[in-house]
């Protein structure tokens, strides 16, 4: 120990070695914030006062007792991981996690299991599971493109039985890193150990997550595991004790002696993370350090380059090569780099290159640095290479730059992306068909939201468009068929908004149960004091339909379970052991609608939706229901919801979509007492318009760059 702790020592000395600036970009074991070593040797052969080293303590001492309870404290707070999940730690890296999984969540033998094989990881993981499993389904699998992009979840074979679907978040080895969480209809199962700690994650969206620690929570040697406790205690018959989640969590992590160290590391890290803003200031930094990288490779005509498509690059892994592979030109890239501080560059041994890691540790300055000896060696070495920038996406392919048209109004980040990627984007508001007509010959790609219908003869005069982005998630006001026709991309964002919107149709459910709106008005513009007419209800126990199961109308539903209601729904594009799944019983629309106390529509505007609330549906609702609609102005038949609310046969209406926008002055809404009305807010928050507008502007710096969209609404030839 006395050893170690003067080689711990050598950290902190000032002498001629540790002058040298050294700059770890190591894969993993990867580096660890300085601050958490300084503390780890100051500690090292005294723990407070207790004259020993952690390493010595008993694992069932109060001493070490205190840091393990510490970090899973430390670890719910940052993650935000719920009561209903237990936090394990194991050993034996998350390559034993690829048996451990099957093991606890197959239930038996026959269970059909999904995986999306995206990379090196993942397919080691398939490869485990079929020894358990007789039905592996590889309901992804990019082996044939070489895991260098993810492809849109039309082409996803997923099971509707599946006992979970397990993918891995981040490729270490192959740089592919997702940027949402996949939606299906089984139990979500994710390797995170590459991506844990280095952004925020909404843990309810997944069964069981497992990570190693030496990427962003400290040293090799301890597996974390957050699973929900539901799940626990249906292992498969001979599964060994300590690879039984169960086992780990009723003995609260102590079932044998565990890394006492790994853990001791960790729990330092946590108090790290803390320390600088938790996840989502990582996140940013991590972003910024990405793009930093990003940016001098698609800015060095063509010297670096990286295969995986722009969507889905990493931000911790990202691998290059040097002009066209050539291997004597990246053995000599590594050499000079790693005498000039620069160290653990070289890619995988599996796929060759350069790989450059940027975990949580490594700081901007990391990234600065590599992205200047980047730009040195390419103008020594034949090539050329711009300085180094703010974060980047796919620069264009063969370096050709395209103008991009940015109609209605999008945050700041799309534009800012598609000029990064050496394209020229121009912001135009207001422009009629006759007058986009005119211009859209002049531009490659447009970026539209509700406000603008891109017509048939938009599209059709605009000779040179290769794609059409919607910044949002509904796309009925783009001929969709035409843009086919003419070989044109059409993308939407589908869950950029999902958050946000079904927030506004819960803020908007509440407002009609407890009638908030009228008594605002009574109490702030009368100024008068009424309780006795604002006698609103309660929502538990009561029955929720939603009308469009997609998105945005799935997470309505969860937060209607969560205040005790029960959840129908009506989609037919969703199956009954789809919506089961999700907490909801599918039906009809009229049984639907006969069944509700509360109604909300998430529906598009297509010939079979159009109207559907008129005076027939509303006369087979209960009285007195409640209806809201964030969906489409369209689905609903005004006149005949109007006289409904004034009959009292629905209690009351809650509208943000009407049709035409804005609100005619002569609406019959104005006339009634018990509607509340608000101007199209579904996706008015900021966190969504930065989502779409990244979202949607990566997706086409990908598409003219040569690659594929992520989310295709259209399928071309």
């Amino acid at each position: 120990i006395y050893q170690i702790s003067v080689l711990l020592s050598d950290f902190c000395k000032k002498d001629k070695m540790a002058q040298k600036t050294v700059w770890n970009f190591g894969a993993g074991p990867a580096k660890i914030p300085d601050a958490v070593l300084k503390k780890a040797n100051d500690e090292f052969l005294n723990y407070k006062g207790t004259g020993c080293s952690v390493m010595e303590l008993s694992h069932r001492g109060k001493e070490f007792l205190a840091i393990i309870e510490g970090l899973e404290a430390k670890l719910r707070k940052v993650v935000g991981i719920p009561d209903n999940y237990s936090v394990i730690f194991m050993e034996g890296g998350a390559t034993t996690q690829f048996a451990a999984v099957p093991l606890n969540l197959m239930k038996n033998a026959d269970a059909v299991v999904d995986y999306a094989v995206t990379g090196a990881w993942s397919t080691k993981a398939v490869k485990e599971a079929a020894k358990f499993s007789k039905n592996v389904n590889k309901a992804i699998d990019t082996t044939d493109s070489k895991h260098t992009s993810l492809p849109p979840q039309s082409e996803w074979k997923t099971s509707k039985d599946a006992a979970y679907f397990y993918y891995c978040d981040n490729e270490t080895v192959h740089g592919v890193e997702w940027n949402s969480v996949p939606e299906v209809p089984s139990t979500l199962v994710c390797d995170m150990s590459s991506n844990f700690l280095s952004r925020p994650i909404d843990v309810t969206k997944y069964g069981c997550i497992v990570a190693c620690s030496q990427k962003n929570m400290g040293c090799a040697g301890l597996t974390t595991v957050i699973v929900k406790t539901d799940l626990l205690g249906t292992t498969l018959p001979g599964t060994p004790s300590m690879l039984d989640y169960k086992v780990f969590a009723d003995a609260k992590n102590i079932y044998n002696t565990p890394d006492t160290w790994a853990i001791y590391i960790a729990d330092l890290v946590l108090d790290w993370v803390i320390e600088q803003g938790g996840l989502e200031a990582i996140a940013k930094m991590n972003a910024e350090k990405a793009g930093i990288i990003q940016n001098a490779i698609a800015n060095s005509d063509g010297f670096y380059t990286t295969p995986v498509a722009a969507a889905d690059r990493s931000k911790v892994n990202i691998p290059m090569r040097l002009k066209g592979n050539d291997e004597a030109l990246e053995a000599k890239f590594l050499a000079e780099a790693t005498a000039a501080g620069f160290l653990q560059l070289k890619g995988h041994r599996s796929v060759g290159g350069i790989r450059v890691s940027l975990y949580n540790a490594n700081p901007l300055g990391a990234a600065q640095a590599l992205a200047g000896f980047m730009e040195k060696f390419a103008a020594e070495n034949g090539g050329k290479a711009a300085a180094p920038a703010a974060a980047a996406p796919a620069a264009a392919a063969g370096g050709e730059k395209y103008k991009v048209l940015v109609m209605d109004k999008c945050d700041p980040k799309a534009v800012a992306i598609l000029t990064a990627a050496g394209h020229t984007a121009e912001e135009k508001e207001g422009l009629k068909e006759d007058e986009l007509v005119k211009i859209i010959p002049e531009y490659a790609a447009m970026i539209v939201r509700s406000a603008t219908t891109v017509t048939e003869p938009i599209i059709r005069a605009g000779k040179n468009l290769k794609i059409i982005g919607r910044a949002g998630v509904g796309v009925d006001n783009i001929k969709i068929p035409i843009a086919t026709e003419c070989g044109i991309h059409v993308v939407n964002s589908p869950q950029g908004n999902t958050i946000s919107a079904a927030e506004h149709t819960w803020g908007l459910i509440l407002a009609m149960a407890r009638k908030v709106p009228q008594a605002y008005t009574k109490l702030k513009v009368e100024k008068v004091w009424d309780r006795k007419s604002f006698v609103g209800c309660e929502l538990s126990g009561r029955t929720l339909a939603i009308l469009g199961f997609g998105n945005v109308g799935k997470t309505v539903g969860k937060f209607a379970l969560a205040f005790g209601m029960k959840v129908i729904a009506h989609d037919p594009f969703v199956s009954k052991e789809q919506g089961a799944k999700f907490g909801a019983t599918m039906m009809e629309l009229d049984e639907c609608l006969a069944n509700a106390d509360v109604i909300t529509m998430h529906l598009p505007s297509i010939p079979s939706t159009q109207k559907m609330i008129n005076e027939k549906t509303i006369s087979t609702m209960r009285k007195g229901v409640m209806l809201a609609n964030v969906g489409r102005g369209e689905c609903v038949n005004d006149e005949d919801l109007a006289a409904a609310l004034k009959s009292g046969r629905v209690a009351a209406a809650a509208l943000d979509v009407f049709a035409p926008e804005p609100l005619a002055a002569d609406s019959p809404y104005y006339g009634c007492d018990n509607v509340v009305l608000t101007p199209h807010l579904g996706a008015s928050t900021k966190e969504a318009q930065v989502k779409v507008a990244i979202d949607v502007s990566e997706q086409i710096c990908d598409v003219l760059g040569g690659g594929k969209p992520r989310t295709p609404v259209n399928k071309l030839a």
